[in-house]
């Protein structure tokens, strides 16, 4: 056939060369991205959404409210409906909900949205129990929304701070081994 007798034109040192060259780039590609892996595949790797630890869903109990549906939607990653509940929870304690709203936003791809409400709340430094960690955690995932958006100096900022605080243990192996991929 004639697609074969054009094949057998291009020399075999040719053939070698080229899938050599194939096969390197690839061994290339490979290393670089496991050691040098982009920002995407690092937010990829350390996002999670956290458990929801404020409204615990009891089953067979019907509360109505317009906040344990919102959680309720929350644990089903029913991510748009949460943060529409969410805006709809008329509560002056609205450290939790900005946090679940964050967490929302990261879930559905929109970083820039989780910024601003992650990091009111990690700033919050009232430590009733009701808001207790929250500002912790609201810190972590902050530098994740950081890192999403290729910001590596803030993302480095907050790593750092988890780092050097001695209270936390949680984050603190993931905060390094993230930062040595940013530094």
């Amino acid at each position: 056939s004639q697609k074969n007798s054009r094949l057998m034109l291009i020399p075999k040192k040719w053939m070698v060369a080229a899938s050599f060259l194939i096969l390197t780039s690839l061994g290339i590609w490979g290393i670089q991205s496991k050691y040098f892996p982009s920002n995407k595949a690092i937010y990829a790797n350390y996002f999670e959404p956290s458990r929801n630890i404020v409204q615990p869903i009891v089953r067979g109990e019907n509360l109505n409210t317009i906040e344990y549906r919102a959680f309720v939607a929350y644990e089903a990653k029913n991510y748009h409906k949460a943060i529409n509940l969410f805006n709809s929870v008329k509560n002056p304690d609205q450290v939790y909900i900005d946090f679940y709203k964050g967490i929302c936003f990261l879930a559905i791809n929109k970083p820039e949205e989780s910024i601003d409400l992650l990091k009111s709340v990690s700033e919050t430094n009232d430590l009733n129990n009701k808001h207790k960690g929250f500002n912790k955690k609201a810190q972590w995932y902050l530098a994740l929304a950081y890192v999403k958006i290729n910001d590596d100096q803030n993302a480095i900022k907050e790593l750092t701070e988890i780092i050097n605080d001695p209270a936390e243990n949680i984050r603190k192996d993931a905060a390094n081994e993230i930062l040595e991929f940013l530094e």
